[in-house]
């Protein structure tokens, strides 16, 4: 069960990428035309920078909204990202980012982010490719491991 197995059945969004010196503005606007919630931010040679996400956007605005116009992604990002690699195990994802909050975490190949996966796309990987016994092992990894964390 490795994610690059679940990366080849996930349905094909392509990963959105925003440079860390875009305006606020220019995030939200990107996040909502793509319909995601999370874009990874790239340096210059594509290096995976950090991500950020529509609660960044939210935060940014309650804390100080006359301020949030002048804001760039990389006032907010989060720079230290949780990643995972193609040859990770399902179930090693699945427990980091229930510990972690996760919600979406970058799959990363030679320092690139290379996909985005969700919890979701874990979910639906575990319910169309695992059998009965592997989703029963699955959910007791996520229930052992996520106690009083948020789920979805």
């Amino acid at each position: 069960m490795k994610v690059e197995n679940l990366l080849a059945v996930k349905s094909s969004r392509s990963t959105v990428t925003i440079s860390p010196d875009a305006p606020l503005a220019d995030a939200a606007k990107l996040l909502s035309e793509n319909n995601v919630g999370l874009a990874v931010v790239v340096g210059a040679h594509g290096e995976l920078l950090g991500v950020f996400s529509e609660r960044d956007i939210v935060r940014a605005v309650a804390e100080a909204a006359a301020a949030a116009t002048s804001t760039t992604v990389a006032d907010l990002m989060t720079a230290k990202v949780v990643t995972c690699g193609p040859g990770d195990d399902v179930r090693d994802v699945i427990r980091t980012m229930g510990e972690g909050g996760i919600r979406h975490m970058p799959v990363v190949s030679d320092g690139r982010s290379v996909e985005v996966i969700s919890k979701t796309d874990v979910l639906a990987y575990m319910i169309k490719e695992l059998d009965p016994e592997e989703r029963v092992a699955v959910l007791q990894t996520v229930l052992e491991g996520t106690a009083g964390v948020p789920w979805i």
